[in-house]
């Protein structure tokens, strides 16, 4: 989620976020009031952007098929693509279409995503 304040949650126990909640709800909280509506207006958003990004990671997974490109990790339920190419030809038509689809994307390899020549297409950041 996006609210352009606060810090970075994570956790895999929903009792952590629950306790977070609380916190947040009781005023137990350094953000200040404006701050917080924002932080909770992009909770409340949440499921909704997660299907969004979802949405468009299997459009982006269809499109690539389609032009007989590889996808690593095709079932991951992350909100990259990374597609693998083998020829400059095949590199250069992966960045068009992440121009024309106006998608962030970064060159691989990269350690974070894969060491290998790749252009990760990062739905992430819409």
């Amino acid at each position: 989620m996006e609210a352009k304040v606060g810090g970075f949650i994570s956790g895999k126990e929903k009792e952590l976020g629950e306790r977070i909640q609380e916190k947040i709800i009781s005023g137990q909280t350094i953000l200040e009031e404006r701050e917080l509506a924002k932080v909770l207006t992009a909770l409340e958003q949440l499921p909704a952007r997660i299907e969004h990004l979802q949405s468009l990671c299997r459009k982006v997974i269809r499109d690539v098929e389609k032009e007989k490109l590889e996808i690593v990790r095709r079932n991951d339920r992350g909100f990259v693509v990374i597609v693998r190419y083998s020829a400059e030809e095949e590199k250069q038509r992966i960045i068009h279409y992440c121009q024309q689809q106006a998608f962030e994307w970064t060159e691989c390899p990269r350690y974070i995503r894969i060491n290998q020549p790749a252009i990760s297409i990062e739905i992430k950041r819409l």
